[in-house]
């Protein structure tokens, strides 16, 4: 009677722990997930860089100034992330259409977005997919006041995600976050099968031995 008591919390014990790991597993997929920014966020970053060096180049911090932006509908979304970041400087900003101020005209242009996804690849070989993602913002500014400047800038993000996150970080309401997907590798999707059937007979093997004993 003891012995098997001794089996029961046994088995017990190994499902407890079987459940602990998968809820330990799946708590840790969900942060990862939370901690990769998605695209549009980078994006972001990119533009404040872009609107931080126009800030360092205007002739006067205290003057007000007024921002044409001339990027088009897919980039509309940027429009509120300059101005929010000029508005966090302390750079006060005044209508276009308003007649007989001191002002420094800033022209703000985004030319081109791109997501762009590297190859597949494992960090093991049966561990999830992943992907070098590369973002690319280009455009140009031009600062008229007292003086001209006229400036273009390269912005990018390099960075490594998972291929299960893609969905997370493209925002499909924003065409110009999401990148073509590579292929699965072929080398990987052959092994893969070959890998799991192998495992799956060794099983079924250890299954009826054990029994037969």
């Amino acid at each position: 009677m003891h012995k098997k008591v001794h089996v029961f919390w046994g088995k017990k014990n190994y499902f407890s722990s079987l459940l602990f790991s998968v809820i330990l597993l799946l708590g840790y997929c969900s942060i990862g997930l939370s901690q990769t920014k998605n695209n549009l966020d980078v994006f972001f970053s990119l533009v404040d860089s872009a609107s931080n060096n126009i800030i360092q180049n205007l002739p006067s911090k205290n003057k007000p100034v007024k921002i044409n932006f001339d990027s088009g509908n897919d980039y509309s979304v940027f429009t509120n992330r300059v101005l929010e970041n000029f508005k966090s400087k302390g750079i006060k900003i005044i209508p276009n259409n308003l007649n007989g101020d001191n002002s420094t005209q800033i022209n703000f242009t985004v030319v081109n977005a791109h997501v762009h996804y590297n190859s597949m690849f494992r960090k093991n070989l049966l561990g999830e997919f992943y992907l070098d993602r590369n973002i690319i913002l280009t455009g140009n500014y031009s600062i008229l006041d007292s003086s001209s400047l006229i400036k273009k800038f390269n912005y990018s993000s390099v960075d490594t995600v998972s291929y299960d996150s893609l969905s997370y970080i493209q925002n499909y309401s924003y065409p110009f976050t999401k990148g073509e997907t590579p292929a699965e590798p072929f080398i990987s999707s052959f092994w893969e099968p070959v890998v799991a059937i192998g495992a799956t007979a060794v099983a079924v093997i250890l299954f009826f031995t054990i029994r037969s004993k």
